[in-house]
């Protein structure tokens, strides 16, 4: 098996993201929308064997703002024109989930993976920077945790439409007129909680399969988002030992979430000072330190506080207090800073000076920057380097004097071994969903009423016969004396209800809706045989449907709630499981059985009631049922049986849910159709 060798990304960030670079005599004064110059230094890194190149962005900016971010080009437009000089290099592009759509994503970074032939990386971004949300037409900044939510729900949006089209989907025959083999383009029909997209993309694969997936996040949920979801992951470590801490613990999460180490790269983002000694690559980084001026200084430091004004605050005085300022912005790093400045007890100006010059933490001379970079490497801290440039010549220096010293020490590839991003970075091709469906193995269709019919010859070989027979009576009963006319009928609109679930909190069905249809089953109680049976498989065969339709799923019994926790906690059910005292929801819905005689005489033979023995408060038990309530509170089906032999597979109900998303999908699209028809016809009187 070959060593593990270093990969290298090159950060390309024009006049640069500090303040004084841009006046340096050898970087262009246009090089951030100088296209000529990308191109350029995407050679370099390519002759030098990197793996990537890699293009920051943000969606906001204040006059304040470095000079890179004032102006410069779109990073998929860019790397575009930079696919064409290039052959293996791979361009890897910054992207927001917060403020584009996962169709347009999907759509502009499959176009990049097949104009470069497999060598696109997206680095997914929820955008810390408030004052972004009015760029898009929003008031405010998503929530925090709410733009996480929606990140991963874009992604898996977002790889799902990159599976639309099996890799062999376009015969192109014609000869026989064929040119789409249309049992191999597949729709997603997904609706979740931030987005609904019908699909297909209308783009194929590349030979890489998906672009490479990086992630740039510190936070607690930056962290856990990259763990499960991302290829790659970029850091920005202050230190050997953080770097080591942040590798380890993204390593764990990963683990945690049942992949391996390997499937998942670490890239501290960092400068990287060189000079031809030890002294005198200090004495650079000094003089590179001096440039910076306080008032840039306190600028800087304010950008990841949504660009707060720090100059209204002694600058002698201890660090302010800033409260929650910076959680809903870039969380880590703004917790960084006000940790540190309390730790170690900084004024303002220490704190700007501290957090404006942080030091590269690879400075020396070429030997030496080597060294450190090795170090690293082998201790675990990093899998790659993402090199960022403090002086136009940096990036040079680097690929000039510090990439053949670790070519000879075997860390850094003579030569691409492949031609895509994902295969340099040796990363495993995803195969496509659909393909990984039809070529597995088929597993039978799953039966309730098969399961139900097996637990009956159960209990009529091992039953005492007289107990048996109360139960057949009892199910006799019930069919000779149901009225379906009591029941709650298909079209009547329901009162809002609110019921205890029982890990906790309540169930509210205004709340339900919000996210789309609700599905109600009603069922017995905690012991009862078929219950257990039917609750399981729920979870597996209706939930996981329910879920891409934007729908939810809640299970009622009259039983009291800490009876109930019980058969959610053994079965790990995932949907709401909530306490329906004395059946009055039941009871409202007209969802009623009653024990006949005989069935009544033996249950309380013992002299409780049926109530007691089952914690249901009540002599009544709701007939196995299940209910699709649509937005406006209208119920859209109902299936309610007196034998529970017959409860509702899960086909029917995902037809009924599937036929109300689709109905709400044409009345939004007749709505727009007719505005547009009225504009049109607004205009065409003037």
């Amino acid at each position: 098996m070959a060593e593990k060798q270093l990969k290298l990304g090159a950060i390309l960030a024009g006049v640069g993201t500090s303040d004084g670079l841009w006046r340096d005599p050898q970087v262009p004064g246009d090089a951030s929308i100088d296209i000529d110059w990308y191109r350029a230094q995407a050679q370099a890194a390519e002759r030098a064997k990197f793996d990537f190149v890699f293009i920051v962005d943000s969606p906001y900016i204040t006059p304040d703002s470095a000079p890179h971010f004032l102006n410069r080009l779109e990073p998929l437009t860019l790397l575009a024109a930079v696919a064409g000089v290039t052959k293996h290099i791979g361009l890897v592009a910054t992207l927001t989930t917060s403020y584009n759509e996962p169709f347009n994503v999907a759509r502009a970074f499959a176009s990049l993976d097949l104009i470069s032939h497999g060598r696109a990386g997206w680095n997914v971004v929820t955008t810390g920077l408030e004052g972004a949300a009015g760029n898009y037409g929003r008031e405010e900044h998503f929530p925090h945790a709410v733009r996480y939510r929606r990140a991963k729900e874009h992604l898996e949006v977002v790889r799902a439409l990159w599976d639309s089209y099996e890799d062999d989907a376009f015969p192109r025959d014609k000869a026989s007129g064929v040119f789409l083999d249309k049992s191999k383009q597949h729709a997603l029909n997904h609706r979740g909680e931030f987005f609904s997209v019908k699909g297909p993309l209308n783009i194929s694969r590349s030979r890489q399969g998906h672009p490479v997936i990086f992630q740039a996040g510190g936070s607690e949920d930056g962290r856990q988002l990259a763990a499960v979801s991302a290829d790659a992951i970029f850091s920005s470590p202050e230190s050997f030992e953080e770097a080591l801490e942040f590798a380890r613990d993204i390593k764990a999460r990963a683990r945690a979430a049942g992949r391996t180490d390997e499937e998942i790269l670490i890239f501290p983002g960092a400068s990287v000072v060189i000079a031809e000694t030890d002294e005198a690559a200090e004495r650079k980084l000094a003089a590179q330190q001096e440039q910076f001026s306080l008032d840039k200084a306190l600028v800087q430091l304010g950008r990841p506080f949504n660009y707060y004004d720090f100059s209204q605050h002694d600058l002698d005085a201890p660090f302010p207090d800033l409260g929650s300022r910076g959680e809903n912005g870039y969380r880590s790093h703004a917790e960084r800073i006000k940790r540190v400045a309390r730790e170690e007890q900084l004024t303002l100006r220490q704190a700007a000076l501290r957090f404006s010059q942080r030091r590269a933490p690879f400075v020396g001379g070429p030997e030496t920057v080597a060294d450190q970079i090795e170090h690293w490497f082998r201790a675990g801290a990093l899998d790659g380097l993402n090199v960022g440039i403090g002086a136009a010549t940096d990036l040079t220096l680097f690929i000039e004097r510090v990439v053949p010293i670790l070519q000879q020490r075997g860390l850094v590839r003579r030569e691409y071994a492949h031609e895509t991003l994902r295969e340099n970075l040796g990363l495993r091709i995803p195969a496509n969903r659909h393909t990984l469906a039809r070529s597995a193995p088929q597993p039978a269709r799953e039966s309730l009423h098969q399961s139900f019919r097996e637990l009956h010859a159960w209990r009529v070989a091992n039953m005492d016969p007289a107990r048996l027979q109360v139960n057949i009576d009892q199910r006799k009963t019930l069919v000779a004396t149901e009225d379906r006319s009591r029941y709650v009928k298909v079209g009547e609109r329901i009162e809002s209800f609110s019921v205890p679930e029982v890990s906790g909190g309540s169930v509210q069905l205004d709340q339900l809706l919000q996210s789309g249809p609700a599905v109600l089953v009603f069922f017995r109680f905690e012991g009862c045989p078929a219950c257990n049976l039917a609750l399981p498989y729920y979870q597996r065969n209706l939930l996981p449907g329910l879920r891409k339709l934007g729908a939810s799923l809640t299970a009622l019994s009259p039983q009291v709630p800490e009876r109930l926790v019980e058969i959610k906690t053994r079965h790990s059910l995932e949907f709401n499981v909530a306490s329906d005292l004395n059946n009055a929801l039941g009871e409202r819905f007209g969802i009623l059985y009653s024990f006949d005689e005989a069935s009544r005489a033996q249950l309380s033979g013992g002299g409780k009631s049926i109530g007691e023995i089952t914690g249901t408060g009540t002599w009544e038990l709701p007939m196995p049922t299940v209910l699709v309530i649509d937005e406006q509170r209208i119920v859209r089906f109902v299936d309610v049986h007196p034998d529970w032999l017959l409860r509702t597979e899960a086909e029917p109900i995902l037809a009924a849910v599937s036929a109300v998303v689709n109905a709400r999908a044409e009345a939004k699209s007749h709505a727009r159709t007719e505005v547009a028809v009225r504009s049109e016809s607004r205009v065409s009187a003037r």
